[in-house]
């Protein structure tokens, strides 16, 4: 075999072996994205589940207002769930307005449990909720 026709089969080789390394790339990608949408699709039920518990009335008189929202983030690999629950009290006189009683914001992670931000709505300054919000924002621009 000549020079010339080796290189040629050489170059063959070559393309072949980066073609099928494309397939397996692209296979990978794709078992990537399935997964990760898996995750979300895991993190979505796990906010669900977690809103319909916040939302839950704990006794007579006593209603929750919860309004919340969640996400999977692939940077910290978890799902993040945030929630402001406001707590209103019916008075004794049936004619009067309800009263806000609480107002809490969490951010936590719903693989964990763990909170890592809060702040009491009711008791804290302006510059501890603006700051509440800067995290919880900071948390979840890391979500797609």
């Amino acid at each position: 075999m000549s020079s010339k026709h080796i290189t040629i089969l050489l170059v063959q080789a070559v393309l072949a072996c980066s073609a099928c390394g494309g397939r397996d790339a692209k296979k990978a990608d794709l078992g990537g994205r399935e997964n990760e949408f898996q995750k979300k699709r895991v993190c979505a039920e796990l906010g669900r589940q977690r809103l319909a518990l916040d939302s839950r009335k704990q006794e007579e008189g006593v209603t929750p207002a919860v309004s919340g929202e969640w996400c999977y983030s692939t940077t910290l690999n978890t799902c993040i769930y945030s929630a402001t629950v406001n707590i209103w009290v019916a008075p004794k006189d049936p004619n009067a307005m309800e009263q806000l009683a609480l107002s809490m914001q969490s951010t936590v992670d719903l693989l964990t449990n763990r909170t890592l931000i809060s702040a009491n709505r009711t008791k804290s300054t302006r510059a501890e909720l603006a700051e509440y919000e800067t995290k919880r924002k900071e948390l979840f621009d890391k979500c797609q």
